[in-house]
């Protein structure tokens, strides 16, 4: 048998297909929040999660100071951790959450080196409220 929250991202992403939804995406910084922000009656669906360094063109590292030696280090950038379902499991049909970065449970992931500044990119959809199953899981967001 699946995980429950393997359960839940499943029926999710099954009803996410039959429902008209608005989308985000963003990253978040160290020191910032991720709140979703959706309308009154809608609940947030995550949709995509990834901690880490992905790439020195994000926002999050724009005034960071490039260092030669680890410039092509895959523990300094390139390094990332899917954390879909941890976040999924905090917030995906949920009207409210928040995530601040860095986060403990991200962290223990540990994707880069240690003192590395790390991000949360994520993206979700912002959904009416409605109930539906699929694979015997009854759905509500």
């Amino acid at each position: 048998m699946a995980h429950p929250v393997v359960q839940k991202l499943s029926c999710l992403k099954y009803c996410l297909l039959n429902v008209a939804a608005t989308s985000s995406a963003s990253d978040f910084c160290q020191s910032e929040i991720f709140r979703p922000r959706c309308l009154p009656g809608e609940a947030a669906i995550i949709t995509k999660a990834v901690y880490g360094r992905m790439s020195h063109g994000s926002r999050c590292l724009q005034d960071e100071e490039e260092v030669p030696a680890l410039k092509n280090d895959p523990k300094h950038t390139g390094c990332f951790e899917d954390v879909l379902q941890l976040v999924s499991a905090r917030c995906s049909g949920q009207s409210g959450c928040e995530i601040r970065i860095p986060d403990p449970e991200m962290e223990k992931t540990n994707p880069c080196y240690r003192y590395t500044v790390k991000y949360l990119a994520i993206d979700y959809q912002c959904v009416r409220s409605k109930s539906c199953s699929y694979a015997s899981v009854q759905c509500t967001f």
